[in-house]
């Protein structure tokens, strides 16, 4: 190939693309761009034969297949924090992506990956951010209800007479606190609920 496209700048970018990945929606985001990218460069690579490119499709192949298999452990509301079956989510959509890579750059002189296959791969890369941010953007829309809720419970749970305090408040808010700490309140709301003088589980 005339140039590389999965540059070390690449690189350090699906980094902080696959770091900043928060909830569930982000996470299938990211497993849905990889997956995709996978199809996307077996085509060509499928298509001219010849032993490098017959390996890299299996490698592919087998790769696409453990982020395939480790995918549905991502369990849960897509609003919802990932829990930490994303890190070995992650840590498999990383692999995936840096086989990609290297297939690309340990191609033998003289050869290449097949007409399509730069094409392909440029086109993943640029997508990957991008699904990652519309999914930021569904996961906002659909807390949106969820948080005017939690803030209207934490203000009920705040202007109890007294009985309803310690570890009773804490049981209402705990479930909330997920889906408001996602839209970026939850901070806000903690400390409405500390100066109401409602004591919350040490380590919070």
């Amino acid at each position: 190939m005339a140039s590389l496209v999965f540059t070390a700048a690449e690189r350090d970018r699906l980094n902080q693309v696959l770091a900043s990945v928060k909830s569930n929606a982000q996470a299938q985001a990211a497993v849905s761009s990889v997956l995709n990218m996978a199809e996307r460069v077996l085509v060509p690579l499928r298509s001219e034969g010849g032993a490098y490119r017959e390996q890299a499709a299996k490698d592919v192949t087998e790769y696409a297949k453990r982020v395939r298999d480790y995918a549905p452990s991502l369990a849960g509301s897509p609003t919802m924090p990932v829990g930490a079956t994303w890190e070995t989510v992650k840590g498999h959509v990383s692999r995936l992506y840096y086989l990609v890579r290297t297939i690309e750059q340990g191609c033998p002189p003289g050869e290449d990956l097949g007409e399509g296959f730069g094409a392909a791969l440029r086109v993943s890369l640029n997508e990957l951010p991008a699904n990652v941010a519309a999914a930021t953007g569904v996961v906002v829309a659909a807390t949106k209800k969820a948080v005017n809720v939690a803030t209207q419970t934490v203000a009920a749970v705040a202007k109890g007479a007294g009985e309803i305090v310690g570890s009773t408040a804490w049981a209402v808010l705990k479930p909330l606190l997920p889906v408001v700490l996602i839209a970026g309140v939850g901070v806000g709301i903690y400390f409405y609920v500390m100066k109401k003088g409602i004591p919350l589980p040490k380590g919070l």
